[in-house]
């Protein structure tokens, strides 16, 4: 490495990683914001964020879907059936049938599911382990 300059290998290590723990995330959640995700992903811009989901919205990991909630529009991220086949392991884990599907999703229901997100991240980054959601 030189400077600031991260090798190929380094790159795809860093793409690989925020790749996986935004998987592992939504393999749990279904669905999130970008503004969540960029904290899963630990980028530090929304563009950075926003070209991860894109590619992976490109090889069918992730999907959006924009719905009118929060007094305005949100764009929502959902993990796909083959995100979800990608997110966990196979020696140790159960798949995870649940997929994004928005049809399902209600406008009073997005500020307490992404509340629960956030609220997750932070107990995490203060030392807590393997959460689990009310509702599992």
């Amino acid at each position: 490495m030189t400077g600031n300059l991260l090798t190929a290998a380094a790159r795809a290590a860093r793409r690989d990683d925020k790749r996986r723990r935004l998987l592992r995330f939504l393999r749990q959640h279904i669905w999130s914001s970008q503004d969540v995700l960029q904290l899963v992903m630990g980028v530090n811009t929304p563009q950075a964020a926003h070209r991860t989901l894109t590619q992976l919205e490109r090889d069918e990991l992730v999907r959006r879907h924009t719905l009118d909630a929060l007094g305005g529009r949100v764009t929502l991220w959902g993990i796909t059936a083959h995100g979800q086949a990608m997110a966990f392991d196979v020696d140790s884990e159960e798949p995870v049938r649940a997929v994004f599907e928005p049809s399902k999703i209600s406008e009073q229901n997005v500020r307490h599911h992404l509340d629960v997100q956030r609220i997750r991240l932070k107990a995490e980054a203060a030392g807590w382990r393997e959460w689990m959601d009310g509702d599992r």
